[in-house]
């Protein structure tokens, strides 16, 4: 990302790395969570991997304790719930 473009994300890098990257300053971690003006990321799961947002894709997907879907959108429009959910 062109540093100026990143600027306007509130991501403002001040340094290269060695491969001539842009340096972007890391978010703030903090014990409950972390704390930035934007993630770039392609997904956002659970620690299991069983709960997701594929944010590229549009994919969302919930599952509860036992491992059993009961939330499913495909990215394309379709979307199917468990009877026992609804």
């Amino acid at each position: 990302m062109h540093p100026h473009r990143a600027a306007a994300t509130g991501a403002s890098p001040t340094t290269k790395k060695a491969n001539g990257d842009w340096d972007f300053p890391q978010p703030r971690q903090r014990q409950r969570g972390i704390f930035a003006d934007t993630i770039f990321t392609g997904r956002l799961s659970g620690a299991a991997g069983l709960n997701y947002w594929d944010l590229d894709t549009g994919r969302f997907v919930m599952t509860d304790a036992n491992g059993n879907e009961t939330v499913h959108l495909d990215g394309n429009g379709a979307a199917t719930c468990s009877r026992r959910y609804l």
